[in-house]
């Protein structure tokens, strides 16, 4: 519907869950993948706009909804309890609007939905989850922010280390090619296309963790924990000096992780001369902080 007031409206905004997935529309206005939801109006409160609003844009019925949260079981005159929202956001809609959004969290028992074209360019389940989203944040691994005309921003600090090691002369490079967790398999292929575009193993930063600490966290729980037969097994302060850390690089881009979101990666690109008493011919196996088992083997370097 048109905005009620000039400058700022109220919203509701439901992030639905169906088992593992999250049910998100892309927005015709926008151009964005954003949950469900629209402007609470006048002769409504914030949940009878939520029902509404999910049944107009998904045809799901309140009775295939189990709202998550807890209200007083009190009845009184003239007086209504609401359950509350999860949290609430203040964001820029467009440069002279904004919306103080009441966001809420629902389960369906239905993965049923109907496409409203008028609201929604597209409307499907994703996989994730918002509590996913909203635990990476808890953890400050992450921070969302609403910007101006792009809707919701993630932003992301990772480190990214590249391994390569000498060998006769010639350069080994590192990559990840299979891991698998519970049956889930995820398989790279060492072409020469997918060598350019590996960028080595990826982590986030911790809150207030500096990326040469985090680069060499991330080598540790990927790589140096594999070879047992070591000592020191950790790295010495000599080869810490082996790993090299670029500039930043600012990457852009709609999550794969959270399909729709838009987040801005700050990477710290590294580079690290593996030591000789870690070199291992054969590759590595080893089982990565998500629980995946994680095989990655040597191949030669080829320069982009």
């Amino acid at each position: 519907m048109a905005h009620i007031h000039e400058k700022i409206d109220f919203v509701s905004t439901a992030f639905i869950v169906h088992k593992d997935k999250v049910l998100l529309g892309h927005h015709r206005i926008l151009n964005l993948w954003l949950p469900i939801g629209g402007h609470i109006e006048l002769d409504e409160d914030p949940i009878t706009a939520l029902y509404r609003e999910i049944k107009e844009e998904t045809g799901i019925d309140k009775k295939d909804l189990i709202l998550i949260g807890e209200k007083p079981d009190i009845k009184a005159i003239g007086q209504k309890f609401l359950y509350p929202p999860q949290y609430l956001d203040i964001h820029n809609f467009s440069k002279t609007h904004q919306h103080i959004s009441f966001n809420y969290f629902l389960k369906s028992k239905t993965e049923k939905i109907v496409h409203n074209t008028k609201e929604h360019i597209e409307i499907r389940w994703f996989t994730k989850k918002p509590e996913d989203l909203l635990e990476e944040i808890e953890r400050g691994e992450s921070i969302l922010c609403s910007q101006e005309e792009e809707g919701l921003k993630r932003y992301v600090k990772k480190v990214a280390v590249d391994i390569v090691y000498s060998n006769d002369g010639k350069l080994l490079r590192l990559y990840q090619i299979y891991s698998e967790k519970k049956g889930r398999i995820r398989r790279r292929g060492i072409s020469e296309a997918n060598k350019k575009t590996f960028d080595g193993l990826m982590g986030k930063l911790l809150p207030e963790e500096d990326p040469d600490i985090a680069a060499e966290r991330e080598l540790e729980e990927e790589i140096l924990k594999a070879v047992k037969d070591v000592s020191p097994p950790n790295l010495t302060e000599k080869e810490r000096f082996q790993l090299t850390r670029p500039s930043p690089k600012i990457d852009e881009r709609i999550s794969n992780g959270f399909p729709g979101l838009l987040t801005e990666y700050t990477i710290y690109r590294f580079i690290f001369l593996l030591p000789d008493r870690f070199f291992r011919p054969e590759g590595y196996k080893t089982v990565d902080k998500n629980g995946f088992v994680v095989e990655l083997v040597w191949e030669p370097l080829i320069k982009s």
